[in-house]
């Protein structure tokens, strides 16, 4: 009965530690943070917080003025495979990007857009920063297995990622972008994957 009693104990110990860990039934890890599904969600994410998708997540039907997403974003987004879809940004003589100015947060396993269905950042007039991403960045932004689809333009800076980051450095790794630019400015430095003179990978 003891050697039963012990046996139990372990088993349910085991079973404790087993999941603990937040991995899937194939072995990878499971995405950490707050998750996330709908467009009301994505607005409202803090702009230091930890965050993944649990579908994609479609914007379609509204255009958005300078940015969809307001603040300057520093914290985590883990698209978990999924995309952010229908997006249309419209800017008037202002930098223009689905995240605003001064991003400097990581982004990874995600999608903007699709190859049939790309996302839209216009900005018309002056010598603006536009991006799909962000139309400026500051040092310390990562990217990781991020896939653009998007239609940007402008009258000044246009890339996918950012076209424009005054100090420090971006990684991107594992990425591609799949963007159509006009732009008065041909940055050809970095073809599109960033745009900045400065950019400097890893």
């Amino acid at each position: 009965m003891k050697r039963l009693i012990a046996m139990i104990l372990c088993l349910t110990m085991l079973g404790c530690s087993m999941t603990a860990f937040p991995v899937t039934a194939s072995g990878e890890e499971q995405p950490t943070g707050t998750p996330i599904s709908t467009v009301e969600e994505f607005l409202a994410m803090s702009p230091s917080g930890e965050y993944y998708l649990t579908g994609d997540i479609d914007f379609s039907g509204k255009t958005y003025t300078k940015n969809v997403y307001k603040q300057s974003f520093s914290g985590v987004l883990d698209g978990n495979g999924h995309a952010l879809l229908g997006i249309t940004v419209s800017a008037t003589n202002s930098d223009a990007g689905i995240f605003a100015n001064g991003f400097h947060g990581t982004l990874k396993n995600l999608a903007f857009g699709s190859a049939d269905a790309p996302v839209s950042v216009t900005s018309t007039g002056g010598g603006y920063s536009v991006a799909a991403v962000a139309g400026t960045m500051t040092g310390g932004a990562t990217f990781d297995n991020l896939k653009i689809y998007a239609n940007v333009k402008g009258d000044g800076k246009t890339a996918g990622f950012t076209s424009y980051m005054p100090n420090g450095k971006i990684t991107i790794t594992n990425s591609k972008d799949d963007v159509i630019t006009t732009t008065t400015t041909q940055l050809t430095l970095t073809k599109q994957w960033v745009g900045a003179e400065d950019y400097k990978p890893e």
